[in-house]
């Protein structure tokens, strides 16, 4: 397999506590954040989105070192 890690998928109440915050801002994340991780879809039959954990601990990491811009309206 290589170098390729482990990933979860995970859904938006385990995204949104990761990052400390509601349901509701992280839709506002993916909608006004463009480097806010992308919701996952698994196609027509499931309608929950996921999102990768490790594309998550990244946009943590971009943020806590100040790569990330972040301009939502609080």
């Amino acid at each position: 397999m290589g170098s390729l890690e482990k990933d979860t998928l995970i859904r938006t109440r385990e995204v949104a506590s990761m990052i400390g915050v509601s349901v509701t801002t992280v839709y506002r994340l993916v909608k006004e954040d463009l480097q806010f991780p992308k919701p996952i879809s698994l196609g027509p039959a499931f309608k929950r989105k996921v999102w990768s954990k490790n594309d998550i601990y990244k946009w943590i990491t971009k943020i806590k070192y100040g790569s990330a811009v972040n301009n939502i309206k609080r």
